[in-house]
């Protein structure tokens, strides 16, 4: 079946649409106008996000001193006293000669 002519619903749509746009010039490049506005206020709003964040990031590693990896010293629990490991010895030595 081959129709030459559009279908009755098709034409009747297409003139609605015909006299409205006749009717409202410039309706549709207004309204694509402001979700282009739209987006490119929400892309600009990120790109602010993105470029406060990273100079928040730089200003944080700036800020941060940078760590001595030096060992930590040893320290022994003794009568309750942290003592570095050279003490120790001595208190053990201390102690010996005191029970002797």
């Amino acid at each position: 079946m081959h129709k030459d002519h559009a279908s009755p619903i098709y034409s009747m749509c297409f003139h609605r649409q015909r006299q409205f746009r006749l009717r409202n010039p410039g309706y549709y490049q207004r309204l694509h106008a402001q979700r282009r506005a739209a987006i490119c206020e929400r892309v600009a709003q990120q790109a602010a996000v993105a470029q406060a964040q990273k100079q928040l990031a730089m200003q944080i590693k700036l800020s941060e001193k940078p760590m001595l990896m030096l060992p930590a010293p040893a320290v022994m629990n003794v009568f309750g006293l942290n003592l570095p490991i050279q003490q120790r010895e001595r208190v053990a030595i201390a102690r010996e000669s005191n029970h002797a």
